[in-house]
C-alpha cells in the first residue's frame, strides 16, 4: 500500500510552485487532494496531474485575503470530507524596506490576508472538525526568515511570523485532542517569489521542498527547517547588531 492511501489531503496555495508539486507528490503516495487558491485555471491543470495518478481531486477557488471567503472555502472542504491532512501553503511575498513601506501600508495588509489572517480563517473550521474526530494533521509553512531577521522583507517575514507563532501555540492546544502540527521553515526555495537573480542562485529547488512536506505527512514531525536555521536563531539572540550586518547584503527590493 502507498503511504497516503485513502487519506484526504488538502493544500492551499496548489496552483504553482511547492503547493502544486507537492500536492502531486501526495496523490503519487497515495492521497486525494483538495486543491485551493485564486488561479482556477492551474488548479485544473494540477488536478489533472493528480488524475492521471489515479486520484481525485477537487479544485475550490479562494482569495485568502478575504476572510468570508477563507471560511467559506472551508465549509466547502468539509462538504467533502473532513481532512487528514492540511497542508497551509499560500503566501504572498513583498520585498520592501520598513521606510519604503511607511507610505504603502498595504503592504502590510495584503501579506497580513494572506500569510496570516485568511489562513487562520480557512483553517479554524478544519481543525475544529479535526478535533472533534480525534485525529489530524496541519502543516503550516512558515518562512526561516520569520526567526531570523532579512533586511528587506518586513512585511512578509512579519505576517510569516504571526503565523509561526500561532502555529506554536496551536501545536500545544491541539496535541491533546489527536491533531498534530508540524511547522515547515524552508530556507529560499526557487520559486515565482523570487526576483532576485543574485537570490535565485541559493535558492533550493521547489521540489525538495514539496518532497519534505510529504515526508511529514507521513510522519509527522513538530518542525521542519534547514541545518542552519538554529545556530542562526542563536546568533541572532547573541548578537544581533552583528547578524543584521552580515544580512544586509541579501537585502530584497522590489523588481
Amino acid at each position: 500500500m502507498r503511504a497516503l492511501d485513502g487519506r484526504l489531503v488538502v493544500v492551499t496555495g496548489a496552483s504553482r510552485g511547492i503547493g502544486a508539486l507537492t500536492a502531486v507528490a501526495a496523490a503519487g503516495k497515495g492521497a486525494d487532494v483538495v486543491l485551493l487558491s485564486r488561479t482556477v485555471d492551474a488548479l485544473e491543470h494540477v488536478a489533472r496531474q493528480v488524475g492521471d495518478r489515479g486520484r481525485r481531486a477537487w479544485v475550490v477557488p479562494v482569495d485568502l485575503r478575504n476572510e468570508a471567503a477563507a471560511t467559506g472555502a472551508a465549509e466547502a472542504v468539509l462538504e467533502i470530507g473532513i481532512p487528514d491532512v492540511v497542508v497551509a501553503n499560500a503566501g504572498h511575498s513583498i520585498a520592501r524596506g520598513v521606510l519604503d513601506c511607511v507610505d504603502r501600508q498595504d503592504s502590510y495588509t495584503r501579506t497580513m490576508g494572506v500569510n496570516f489572517l485568511g489562513t487562520v480563517a480557512f483553517c479554524g473550521p478544519i481543525i475544529k472538525a479535526m478535533a472533534s474526530r480525534g485525529s489530524g494533521h496541519l502543516i503550516g509553512v512558515t518562512t526561516a526568515s520569520a526567526r531570523i531577521p532579512l533586511p528587506g522583507w518586513g512585511p512578509y517575514a512579519a505576517s510569516k511570523g504571526a503565523f509561526d507563532s500561532w502555529l506554536r501555540v496551536a501545536r500545544a492546544e491541539l496535541a491533546p485532542v489527536g491533531v498534530d502540527v508540524t511547522i515547515v521553515m524552508p530556507g529560499l526555495v526557487d520559486t515565482d517569489m523570487v526576483t532576485s537573480e543574485a537570490l535565485r542562485r541559493v535558492a533550493g529547488p521547489p521540489e525538495h521542498a514539496a518532497a519534505k512536506l510529504v515526508r511529514a505527512m507521513v510522519r509527522p514531525r513538530a518542525e521542519i527547517s534547514p541545518w542552519w536555521l538554529r545556530p542562526a536563531e542563536v546568533a541572532t539572540a547573541l548578537a544581533p547588531h552583528t547578524v543584521a550586518r552580515m544580512l544586509r547584503p541579501f537585502t530584497g527590493r522590489p523588481s
